[in-house]
């Protein structure tokens, strides 16, 4: 048949009856067709056999044809292992039981996925198998199977991998049998069941040109039996009401593969709008019904779900206060979602909804609350703080509390650390973050340096035994403790601390002894978290700026610290200047995270404080690490991160005289990678097998997947996700090309000149270390 032309019941049996043929092999698609044609079926009983494959064919489906005289079979197999299954030879099984075939069986395993449902891996050995995506050599199929109740030789195909719905609570729904059963009415074309993430199950479906000129409630009728049947198919949980079907216009086209099988990810995206939408609604109807709690109470019920929630008690001990930050205490993406439709659910919002988001908005018991009373009397809008007048107030907030720079004739004696002799000149270097990717870099570039006596760590540990071993435990984890030399090692003080607490949780004679000693600060210690709002940095990370440049301007050296601060490219991400220079920026070229607006208002206080030390001021040094910038086909600056310590610890050394601006480098790679032109490429010739797909199916993928971060990793970034990638307007849209300025950076760090592009041979290693070490054990790889 020629296939640039569509296909018809009419010319398929026509071919039929033209040719002679005795037997059909075809896809569910093109069989769905035939027995809604004339005499369809009977044409079909007529062949000697009617083989099916390519997807799942409806088991009412098959269970008509078989009842009707069709000699029905299924096989299965992929272009990328060959023919792998065959019908049963045991008639009392039907026609959708399927088992190994002999020289094949040796090489398939069924690894359980949930409950019945069970994910097919053809392993290595197999001469037909093609292709391998598992660093096992193994290939998984991605099309799951069930096992049948009394011989675990049968099996039977069930659904694609990546059709599975993973709902908000961690059920997983196979929407298979609703969509075969409603797909299966004449008067449907397409149905797509969705609900990834979401508390219930919604069904969009496109009606056929059948269904023309019938009104919503006569097309419900008509499919009415398909979606009971569908129903009784599947868990209460998985189940779909008439209410939540969402009715598409007659012709509406989706995104189809050459089989007539709906690419799912497509059409979730292309309907994205109309499925917000309708959870939208559902919750607005559901919120109507919630308790009319009084004003004066919605704080207590606020208090008591988030308490719950959280696990920590709401009062005595270990309560929570007003001020305390939700993810301070471990509320992450899921927990955030879960207290956002218990609100929905207990109190009523006088018709409205609330945002996504609004426990990363409004991360506190105080903020929560108001802002709930807000939306309940509708005076949300026009009257919320925006994000640039809340990060300008907490510049204003700090630099108030900036204490005067000591001058010499206020210094006091005050005895060093009992450790070591201090020197006038020698470098003594207090360091925070010292455990984390970066950090532990820094500390094994400071340790070898000669002119480093002793690195003060302060760590978050509950003792300084504690903080000790959480140091060390960082440095054998990137390879660097046998790097080192006892005499280095020695230079090494960990220390418990708290650096958003004025006296940086230090007691006050360790705290006046490093007044006494310290010549640099290192301020690398941050929140990583690409979720949270600006709000939920104030505490620790936004408020131990303050107090470490405090600790330096009250130094009671003649000579005030160096003090340099660990900032980030994400605060000029928007930059529309090429090269961006190394230099203070606005507020309008911030990345849209509130990681990035963090930084940008410790970049304001640190100038500030630059702007206003007097004659004994200290020197203030601020390093943007790299960043890569959005767009199609992003560029990266990537550095390695023994290069990236190196220099930081350069620039922080570095001489030079305290200055009423702080001095800027933007730590990087000079030479860019470009995703899709570069990297991708290379990661192929690596060996490596993925899908390439456009930012917003991507997204749209992972909004599909498991929500249980604990073993899905990504899901736990999907808000950030979602806003760098699934917007594709936004307003950094064309800096994708964008690049650093970094001269001033490479004249004070040497070490920058070591960096390399990331090329073909490089990203090899990368993928050898992922496959032999990374990933060596794990049942699949992460791509």
């Amino acid at each position: 048949m020629n296939a640039l032309r569509p296909i018809t019941a009419g010319t398929v049996l026509a071919g039929l009856d033209k040719s002679g043929v005795s037997a059909l092999d075809t896809d569910p698609y093109t069989l769905k067709i035939l027995t809604e044609a004339p005499e369809g079926i009977e044409r079909l009983a007529r062949l000697w056999f009617v083989s099916v494959g390519g997807s799942a064919l409806p088991d009412h489906l098959g269970d008509h044809l078989i009842a009707r005289g069709v000699r029905l079979r299924q096989l299965y197999g992929q272009t990328e292992s060959g023919g792998l299954m065959a019908p049963s030879s045991d008639t009392q099984d039907g026609w959708s039981w399927l088992v190994p075939m002999p020289h094949v069986e040796p090489y398939l395993r069924f690894e359980k996925v949930d409950r019945d449902l069970h994910h097919l891996v053809v392993l290595p050995g197999l001469q037909t198998k093609r292709l391998t995506n598992r660093p096992d050599g193994a290939y998984g199929t991605n099309d799951l199977f069930k096992r049948h109740p009394t011989d675990p030789r049968k099996w039977k195909f069930a659904a694609r991998h990546d059709d599975i719905i993973v709902m908000l609570n961690g059920e997983k729904a196979d929407p298979t049998p609703l969509e075969h059963a409603v797909g299966g009415s004449e008067y449907v074309h397409v149905a797509v069941v969705f609900g990834a993430g979401r508390s219930s199950l919604g069904m969009l479906v496109v009606p056929s040109t059948k269904a023309t000129g019938l009104s919503r409630e006569e097309l419900e009728e008509k499919i009415a039996a398909n979606l009971d049947l569908g129903n009784s198919r599947v868990p209460v949980y998985a189940k779909v009401s008439m209410d939540s079907v969402v009715l598409k216009e007659v012709g509406t086209q989706v995104p189809m593969t050459p089989k007539a099988t709906v690419i799912r990810p497509q059409v979730l995206a292309q309907f994205a709008s109309d499925i917000d939408e309708f959870y939208a609604e559902r919750e607005r109807a559901q919120n109507s019904l919630a308790k009319a709690i009084p004003d004066d109470l919605v704080h207590t019920v606020v208090r008591g779900l988030v308490c719950t929630t959280l696990g920590v008690p709401e009062d005595g001990d270990g309560s929570m206060t007003e001020a305390d930050d939700f993810f301070t205490l471990g509320m992450d993406s899921l927990l955030a979602s879960h207290v956002r439709a218990r609100l929905l659910r207990e109190v009523n919002m006088g018709g409205r909804t609330l945002r996504t988001n609004v426990a990363f908005d409004y991360p506190t018991i105080e903020q929560l609350s108001q802002h709930i009373l807000d939306v309940r009397h509708g005076i949300t809008e026009g009257v919320t703080v925006s994000i640039e007048e809340l990060a300008r107030g907490l510049v204003r907030k700090y630099t108030r509390q900036l204490r005067p720079v000591a001058t010499s004739g206020e210094l006091e004696t005050c005895e060093p650390l009992a450790e070591v002799a201090i020197g006038a000149s020698q470098g003594i270097v207090l360091l925070t973050g010292a455990t984390g990717t970066i950090g532990r870099f820094v500390l094994h570039s400071l340790l070898v340096r000669d002119d480093v006596k002793r690195v003060y760590c302060l760590v978050r540990a509950n003792s300084d035994e504690a903080a000790v071993q959480r140091v060390r435990k960082a440095l054998e984890g990137a390879r660097l403790l046998a790097a080192l030399e006892s005499s280095q090692l020695e230079k090494v003080t960990a220390l418990s601390s708290n650096i958003a607490a004025a006296d940086l949780g230090l007691s006050a004679a360790v705290y006046e002894a490093l007044h006494a000693s310290v010549t640099t600060v290192i301020h690398n210690a941050w929140a990583v978290n690409f979720n949270m709002h600006l709000a939920s940095f104030e505490y620790p990370s936004i408020a131990s700026v303050l107090h470490l440049l405090n600790f330096a301007r009250q130094s009671t050296r003649a000579s005030k610290p160096n003090f340099a601060f660990i900032s980030s490219t994400a605060t000029v991400l928007h930059a529309h200047t090429t090269p961006i220079a190394e230099t203070r920026h606005g507020w309008d070229v911030v990345g849209n995270m509130g990681y990035a607006q963090s930084k940008w208002v410790a970049e304001e206080i640190c100038t500030h404080a630059a702007e206003h030390g007097g004659p004994d001021g200290l020197r203030i040094q601020i390093v943007r690490r790299c960043q890569q910038y959005r767009g199609g086909d992003e560029t990266h600056f990537w550095l390695p991160v023994d290069i990236c310590g190196a220099a930081v610890v350069q620039l922080a050394l570095s001489s030079g005289d305290s200055s009423s601006s702080p001095s800027v480098f933007h730590v990087s790679n000079g030479e860019g990678l470009c995703w899709n032109a570069d990297f991708l490429p290379a990661l192929r010739e690596a060996g490596l097998q993925f899908d390439e797909l456009p930012q917003q199916e991507w997204v749209s993928r992972l909004e599909q997947s498991d929500p249980d971060v604990r073993g899905n990793s990504p899901y736990r970034l999907l808000d950030h996700f979602r806003e760098r990638y699934g917007n594709v307007t936004s307003k950094d849209a064309g800096n994708e090309h964008r690049s650093l300025d970094i001269s001033c950076a490479r004249a004070s760090a040497p070490a920058l000149n070591r960096a390399v592009r990331v090329d073909n041979l490089l990203v090899g290693k990368f993928v050898k270390y992922w496959l032999d070490i990374a990933w060596k054990g794990l049942e699949k790889g992460p791509l």
